[in-house]
């Protein structure tokens, strides 16, 4: 119980002191310990705002999720998954941001047998591919959030028309708009940085 709440506590101090909650996500609330666990082919995790290098993270990543004590996810629900870069083509400068480099909906959650309180993503509808970081040079580093959310019953989320500002054409604008408007609950989040020098 007390792991759980101390690593739920983690979990949004790291989420708040990067700026991911207020920037990507509105206050992010992970009762219990639900942890979106990334890994890419480079053998690199990703670990709530470590440094990742551009060219390790081109490919699409292994995903899992863990869940245990009162975060128990609902494996009968659909869930939408998502990764968004609030930082393009900079920090300072929004008018790309957020910028869409993945998302997919109806996915479906299963137990992995291998490994105790570890869900596995069944593969859903690719609204947008995997696009790798591509931070522009020079302009610092970026974060890349990825977002686990579930989907409200009966309403599934639609297509975005471009990356950019997830085709709001409005800067500063992406997942929690998206969000909103398809009923979606994050459930869990990581996040990393890149930068190209």
């Amino acid at each position: 119980m007390f792991a759980s709440i101390n690593s739920a506590k983690a979990i949004k101090d790291s989420l708040a002191s990067h700026g991911v909650i207020s920037k990507v996500l509105p206050d992010f609330t992970n009762k219990g310990s639900t942890s979106l666990v990334i890994e890419y082919a480079s053998k690199h995790p990703v670990a709530l705002g470590n440094t990742l290098s551009v060219d390790g993270t081109q490919e699409k990543p292994e995903l899992k999720v863990t869940s245990s004590g009162d975060a128990q996810l609902d494996t009968e629900a659909l869930y939408t998954l998502c990764l968004t870069d609030p930082d393009a083509p900079s920090q300072s400068e929004n008018k790309w941001s957020e910028y869409c480099h993945y998302l997919e909906t109806n996915i479906k959650l299963s137990q992995d047998p291998k490994i105790p309180l570890s869900l596995e993503l069944q593969a859903g509808n690719v609204k947008m591919p995997y696009v790798g970081p591509g931070p522009p040079k020079g302009t610092g580093p970026h974060r890349y959030v990825w977002i686990l959310a579930q989907q409200s019953a009966g309403k599934e989320p639609e297509f975005i028309k471009d990356r950019p500002t997830w085709g709001f054409e409005k800067p500063g604008t992406g997942f929690q708009h998206y969000a909103e408007l398809f009923k979606l609950t994050p459930v869990a989040v990581n996040f990393f940085y890149a930068e190209n020098k």
